[in-house]
């Protein structure tokens, strides 16, 4: 009956945004090197880079409108939207989500968005939705591309499903 859809990698194609920007901090960063940040809780690596004084969310919005949609994804929203209840859970900040689903023509989809203006943790985020929804972990399926998530989501006991378009593939993802 509900569906939590992750942002990055699966809504919105930002990973070479991300990347490029993250590289401001770590310059001889490789791609591969900075997927394996997302195993884990992504807010280390938020951290890191705020510590190091380059305001990520900044650059980040003044870009999000540039990303690309996932191909396909305004129909697959538009069709969950219509069907289920939907509720976006990222660790990227409301407002630019919010502004990119606008552009978009799909924020009417969500019911509520959790960005990381909220609990920062996606478990805490999921665990948050749960108790506010007054829902139990199997009425709910978590939507993402990172094994970091699908982790915190395990962990609650919450069904996901693994794309392979965004941040990890189809092997760190199986593994």
């Amino acid at each position: 009956e509900y569906v939590l859809m992750d942002f990055d990698g699966v809504i919105a194609d930002t990973f070479q945004m991300c990347y490029e920007i993250s590289r401001q901090v770590w310059p001889g960063l490789t791609r591969e090197e900075y997927v394996k940040k997302f195993i884990g809780d992504v807010n280390e690596t938020l951290t890191e880079i705020k510590s190091a004084g380059l305001n990520f969310f900044a650059l980040y919005s003044a870009r999000i409108l540039d990303q690309k949609l996932v191909t396909g994804m305004d129909d697959i929203l538009k069709f969950l939207g219509q069907n289920f209840t939907m509720i976006l859970v990222s660790s990227t900040e409301s407002e630019p989500i919010k502004e990119f689903l606008r552009y978009h023509h799909l924020l009417e989809h969500f019911s509520a968005i959790f960005g990381n203006d909220v609990p920062s943790s996606k478990r805490q985020k999921i665990q948050l939705i749960l108790g506010h929804y007054k829902i139990k972990p199997a009425e709910c399926v978590l939507v993402t591309d990172t094994l970091g998530d699908l982790l915190d989501a395990k962990g609650l006991g919450v069904p996901s499903i693994a794309v392979t378009w965004g941040y990890h593939n189809e092997k760190i993802l199986r593994d």
